[in-house]
């Protein structure tokens, strides 16, 4: 059984409350395991933001991840990012050396050297660009997926998608607009990243292209059927992932 202590970082425009039923299921097997809310998110759903989402970037979602760990002296440590906060969990990664053993990235964006999340949205240039307007647009707040777009995740029961629309909140626009700084390549830390994909879609879409192909040294590529909400449609699996992701690995 693994002795390090895993810290699920919650993805874009929600808080702590979404990895709430996955660390339930990881310490019921006697698993170390926490999440935290970052800043400018709501700590819970019904409650106000922990600060103005328009004044918060993007080292600041990585201190928090940071002055989390120092603050509990955590030294062994499995980040697990999800969508936006693969981009946290791989530039904590990058500062924190030894201290993490792994990071397990669910259907998550890579920091890239340079490159902002909204450099790699979407499919194409322009509309990259209609989002990053949007953004600033809207006062520097990223707003959530509408109702109708929740409609197209056909894993999602309708409890779980009344969640969802009751939890989300605007995300701080700043952190998916500035560049990720990294002093090594994300690929240079042991990972594993997991592809989700709905049945019967092989291979699926959304594999980033560190990891098509030959894999990078100590990196594993996992694939979970599932949308992009796994944690809420196939929770079981999810945890099993977590549970496993570096066992076979070893620390850097």
């Amino acid at each position: 059984m693994s002795t390090s202590t895993h810290v699920l970082i919650p993805g874009a425009w929600m808080g702590a409350w979404i990895w709430r039923d996955t660390v339930t299921r990881l310490t019921g097997r006697g698993i170390a395991a926490m999440t935290l809310t970052l800043s400018g998110l709501s700590p819970a759903v019904g409650q106000p933001p922990s600060a103005d989402a328009s004044t918060v970037g993007l080292l600041q979602h990585v201190h928090d991840v940071i002055d989390h760990l120092d603050a509990l002296d955590l030294h062994d440590v499995v980040l697990v990012g999800h969508s936006y906060s693969g981009l946290i969990a791989g530039m904590v990664a990058d500062r924190l050396g030894r201290r993490v053993r792994h990071t397990v990235y669910i259907a998550a964006f890579l920091p890239r050297q340079g490159r902002c999340l909204l450099d790699d949205w979407g499919h194409d240039p322009q509309q990259r660009r209609a989002e990053m307007d949007q953004v600033r647009a809207d006062g520097m707040r990223w707003a959530p997926p509408p109702a109708a777009a929740l409609e197209l995740e056909q894993d999602l029961s309708a409890d779980d998608r009344r969640m969802l629309n009751a939890g989300f909140v605007d995300h701080p626009g700043r952190t998916v607009l500035e560049a990720a700084t990294l002093d090594r390549p994300v690929t240079s830390t042991a990972a594993t990243y997991v592809a989700t994909a709905p049945a019967g879609q092989d291979p699926p879409a959304n594999v980033p292209a560190e990891v098509r192909g030959d894999l990078p040294e100590r990196w594993r590529l996992r694939t979970l059927t599932s949308g992009h909400w796994p944690m809420l449609s196939a929770p079981d699996a999810v945890a099993d992932l977590i549970v496993h992701a570096h066992a076979a690995g070893t620390s850097r």
